[in-house]
């Protein structure tokens, strides 16, 4: 009888964890943020489309959208149209996320469908045994001379490192998801390469994935009793950095958006805030 070799294995164990992920869900609301530098355009990060009650949103990191001169544009996935970044900014104190909330002649130039609802959200964290996936738009997979992007999702697990050393914790705003090189497999069971376009030069990993800032963390499968149990999918956090030597990556708690939004606009979404069950 043949025996699986590793790679047979990882490829099937890759298959199995990356059909738990809601792509066509996740990609639908996801939008490249685009800024011009110079005649040429470049990936700042990425967002998030929302809507909440009547209101709609980009949500992002803070450093993706601050400093930007009103110079961004957002690019829905797998599509060529970009609309300019119009709306009022909503930030938090001492957390890296921006929202932006959408003038009604912006929001009406996006499809509908594209905006994720609240029940797409959850507080409910997890631990380092929880699966997550993070998406985004890494620059490094970006070529201005096409028309679209490159998407790029990463299933890991949460990082079981101590948080406390690392730069600017907040145990209040922040959570970790591993993102070692060395324990990551492609769709084929094999290691996963990560190099520069066009060329056999490997790159830092998880540094050169800058681009994905401000992407979303969804929570794909919890572990108890010695295996995964796959619950709907939830967004639970916005990607905020990337740790070059603790191999990890940031993000941002959805319960800490969720209130820096509610606070701003309590009159225009409070009553769904309130019907809400995350």
């Amino acid at each position: 009888m043949r025996m699986d070799s590793d790679e047979d294995r990882n490829r099937k164990l890759y298959e199995h964890y990356d059909k738990m992920f809601p792509s066509d869900l996740a990609w639908n609301a996801t939008v490249a943020v685009i800024i011009m530098r110079g005649t040429r355009p470049g990936i700042q990060g990425t967002g998030t489309l929302l809507k909440i009650a009547e209101e709609h949103f980009v949500i992002t990191a803070e450093h993706v959208i601050s400093g930007s001169s009103g110079n961004l544009t957002i690019l829905p996935s797998d599509t060529d149209k970009m609309i300019p970044l119009d709306g009022e900014g909503i930030f938090g104190e001492n957390v890296d996320i921006g929202v932006v909330h959408l003038s009604p002649k912006q929001a009406d130039k996006i499809d509908p469908n594209r905006f994720l609802r609240l029940h797409n959200f959850s507080k409910k964290m997890g631990d380092a045994k929880t699966l997550y996936a993070v998406i985004g738009f890494p620059e490094l997979l970006f070529n201005a001379d096409e028309p679209n992007i490159t998407k790029y999702h990463q299933l890991a697990h949460g990082w079981d490192g101590d948080p406390t050393t690392l730069d600017e914790f907040s145990k209040l705003f922040h959570f970790h998801i591993g993102a070692d090189i060395d324990d990551m497999i492609g769709p084929d069971g094999k290691p996963r390469d990560f190099t520069y376009p066009g060329t056999p030069v490997s790159a830092q990993f998880p540094r050169e994935l800058k681009g994905i800032s401000g992407g979303s963390v969804w929570r794909i499968a919890t572990f108890q009793g010695g295996r995964h149990l796959v619950d709907t999918p939830k967004i639970v956090g916005v990607e905020c950095a990337v740790f070059q030597n603790a191999r990890c990556i940031r993000a941002v708690r959805w319960g800490a958006v969720a209130d820096m939004i509610r606070s701003a606009l309590p009159n225009e979404v409070g009553g769904a805030f309130d019907l809400w069950r995350p």
